[in-house]
């Protein structure tokens, strides 16, 4: 048993019967969710916390797109179908907004669209994304 826990387990002991383990994958399709968990998630979440990504500044491009842009955006998709959410906490990587000398509590508009930079990582061959993928 996780210490982490252990407060919890002594103030309000019921509490932790509302966990259920989802197993999942950021990268597949509709999150690797199965319909049934799925069904589960959209039914009783209230709050998301989503954090998941690279922050490896020298992953390859295509599979920083994939978890860090499609990722997010499969778990978007699955937000909208939660009949009692309330709130979506994204938790962003620790530099993307290093050019900043201030960064405030906003969205900040991306520097590409995503959805562009999402087709060119799909139509390019393996050798002209890790060409570009330093700049």
């Amino acid at each position: 048993m996780s210490q982490i826990f252990d407060n919890l387990r002594r103030d309000r002991p019921d509490a932790l019967s509302k966990l259920i383990a989802v197993a999942g994958d950021i990268m597949q399709p509709e999150l690797g969710i199965s319909p049934s968990d799925q069904l589960i998630l959209a039914e009783n979440v209230s709050v998301v916390f989503h954090s998941a990504a690279t922050v490896k500044f020298d992953e390859a491009l295509k599979l920083s797109v994939a978890m860090n842009i499609l990722g997010t955006q499969r778990l978007v998709e699955l937000c909208h179908k939660m009949k009692k959410l309330e709130a979506l906490v994204h938790v962003s990587t620790a530099y993307c907004n290093c050019d900043r000398d201030e960064v405030a509590e906003e969205v900040y508009p991306p520097p590409a669209d995503p959805e562009k930079i999402i087709q060119c990582v799909e139509w390019m061959d393996e050798d002209l994304v890790n060409a570009i993928t330093p700049k």
